[in-house]
């Protein structure tokens, strides 16, 4: 299984967004999780160094879920 992130938290995250449909896109520095439709990217930190980044990087996805209600 391919990894995302070095730290396990948002790795796991993005493997369950993933297994909902999203796709994972990688390029220079940071990978991006793209939504099923398109409208949506959140850029998904592989090194991070923040230890706040898990939290951070999950209130980014959950954004990212009530912008795509939004747009429905």
């Amino acid at each position: 299984m391919p990894h995302y992130s070095r730290n396990p938290y948002i790795d796991r995250e993005v493997q369950k967004y993933i297994s909902r449909g999203w796709v994972f896109l990688r390029g220079g520095k940071h990978g991006k999780l793209r939504s099923l439709c398109g409208r949506v990217l959140v850029i998904v930190p592989s090194t991070p160094s923040d230890h706040r980044a898990h939290r951070n990087f999950s209130c980014t996805l959950r954004q990212a879920e009530r912008q795509l209600a939004a747009m429905k």
